[in-house]
């Protein structure tokens, strides 16, 4: 028979209370799983990716230049420690040091910048995703094939370059439906992917990957977006991403011609303004001076 101290269990459920509190109190870290993936793939070995975490755990906290006394109490080996991770983390370039501004003092202070980190993971990122779509289009070209060989209509496919536009269209939406499905990170409904497959007919594949990137970097993923974004090229009769990047050029040229040419019309405006003032101002004086002479000769006269 054991006796159970009702005062004893009492404030062990306090203890628990209390440490439950605090954990929710003391909030939490969220780190990227792309930076766990990754950050071997970057050359970091786990001391510099623990101290990374924690840099990343300060700047949620506002600290974005934390000191080498305060990362040397995160990490084993103290300060010394901490400054030579850091030395390697911003020599490897995952971190850099920049100038930020304070609004609320009206000042700019250093601090360190994630920007090198976020552009070496996409890098990674976009590599993997690369290989995986070559990989997926591979296997649904071996799979077509397979399936077109084994096929016992052949009338449907009798011409081999029929054939073979059959097997490259099939291929391309295939594909396509799966890298939207992953931008969207949704599956595709019946009359999305008709939509897409009516794109595919209009419109060069790559034009119509170029409009979902377009749309996935401005953050407007949606289908008509990319679809305002196809028929602009296609009333602009742009079939190519050089033809694209040549027009999009050409428009910012324009822009900027446009705007100095009005800078110019504006000084001249006021230049011709300024001209026909004076021309009036002369003409006004010599008036004035003529009446004065006249006058002047009438009191001769009655004099």
């Amino acid at each position: 028979m054991i006796k159970i101290d009702s005062q004893f269990t009492k404030k062990v459920g306090n203890i628990t209370a209390a440490f439950g509190a605090d954990l929710l109190a003391s909030g939490s870290t969220c780190i990227p799983n792309l930076l766990l993936n990754y950050y071997k793939k970057m050359d970091l070995s786990d001391s510099e990716m623990m101290l990374l975490i924690h840099i990343i755990k300060l700047r949620a906290e506002k600290n974005v230049f934390p000191t080498i006394e305060e990362l040397g109490r995160y990490i084993n080996g103290g300060e010394e420690r901490a400054r030579t991770l850091l030395s390697e983390l911003i020599k490897k370039g995952i971190l850099s040091v920049t100038s930020y501004y304070d609004f609320d003092d009206k000042s700019t202070l250093d601090g360190l910048d994630f920007e090198p980190l976020y552009e070496k993971l996409s890098e990674l990122w976009a590599c993997d995703k690369v290989k995986e779509i070559e990989a997926a289009k591979n296997i649904l070209e071996k799979n077509m094939a397979e399936n077109l060989d084994n096929s016992e209509d052949d009338n449907l496919l009798v011409d081999k370059e029929e054939r073979d536009m059959h097997y490259k269209k099939t291929s391309n939406m295939d594909n396509i439906c799966m890298v939207f499905e992953r931008e969207f990170a949704r599956p595709l409904s019946p009359m999305e992917v008709e939509r897409i497959r009516h794109w595919l007919d209009e419109y060069d594949v790559v034009l119509v990957m170029e409009a979902l990137r377009r749309a996935v970097l401005m953050g407007k993923i949606n289908f008509r977006y990319i679809d305002a974004i196809l028929l602009e090229w296609s009333k602009n009769n742009l079939t190519t991403l050089s033809e694209i990047a040549k027009y999009e050029e050409n428009f910012q040229q324009q822009r900027r011609m446009g705007t100095k040419q009005k800078y110019f019309l504006g000084a001249a405006d006021k230049t011709e303004k300024y001209t026909i003032d004076m021309d009036e101002k002369k003409e006004k004086a010599v008036c004035e001076q003529k009446e004065k002479h006249k006058k002047i000769f009438n009191a001769l006269l009655m004099s």
